[in-house]
């Protein structure tokens, strides 16, 4: 085993997510060429275009006053889009089953507070589907896409091309969200990969992001090192 240690690939889960999804780009209607880009400037600009006709509405609705003005809402759905893709919440319909459901709070009928509450889901759902159309026209994805692109163009090939490797060995797995969980026991399945992971739930930093929440890979063709090992 020592002389196959030159063909080792080592690498993040985010890296070879983009290898598996540069593999199946096609499926997914992207160019194997697509960037890897924060498209800050696209997300910026669909914030600013969704924001304008929801104030407008506000406005003509009753006391122009009462209503937040621009730059505390660019900050506040800024900061409300973070927190839920931080969570896993997928608000970008650019790949196959959509978006994920958010369950939004109803605002009170008739009200100027409840108008401003039902205007932030609706705000936030334009600009997801706006975002996922410039990046789709600029072939570029965010980082926190590739996870999930490599999930669905696996799930979308019936014998991917990609290099099948014998073995995954993951270390510190227990800084391993759920999405990324289901792409390392997904890559298991599909290329018939052996899984061994080794993790200290004690030490897990990411809980912010789901990650260290006790879950365990599947036990058939796994090998599970237990915490701290």
């Amino acid at each position: 085993w020592m002389m196959q240690l030159s063909s080792t690939q080592i690498c993040t889960i985010h890296s070879y997510a983009k290898s598996l999804a540069k593999d199946g780009a096609g499926v997914l209607g992207l160019s194997p060429s697509f960037r890897v880009s924060p498209q800050t400037m696209d997300f910026r600009r669909a914030l600013y275009d969704k924001i304008s006709p929801r104030l407008e509405e506000l406005f003509a609705y009753g006391d122009p006053g009462s209503v937040p003005p621009a730059h505390v809402w660019r900050e506040f759905i800024d900061a409300v889009w973070d927190k839920l893709e931080t969570n896993g919440i997928d608000l970008m319909p650019l790949l196959p089953g959509g978006v994920t459901p958010v369950n939004w709070p109803k605002g009170q009928t008739g009200t100027m507070s409840g108008r401003v509450v039902d205007a932030v889901s609706l705000i936030i759902s334009e600009i997801g589907t706006e975002y996922a159309k410039l990046c789709a026209q600029n072939q570029a994805l965010p980082t926190n896409k590739l996870v999930a692109t490599a999930l669905a163009s696996l799930k979308a090939q019936n014998n991917p091309s990609i290099k099948k490797p014998r073995w995954l060995l993951v270390d510190e797995f227990q800084d391993t969200d759920l999405e990324q969980m289901d792409l390392l026991t997904t890559i298991r399945a599909s290329l018939d990969a052996r899984l061994f992971v080794v993790g200290d739930i004690k030490q897990a930093i990411y809980r912010f992001r789901g990650a260290g929440t006790g879950g365990r890979p599947p036990q058939r063709n796994v090998a599970w090192a237990p915490d701290g090992v």
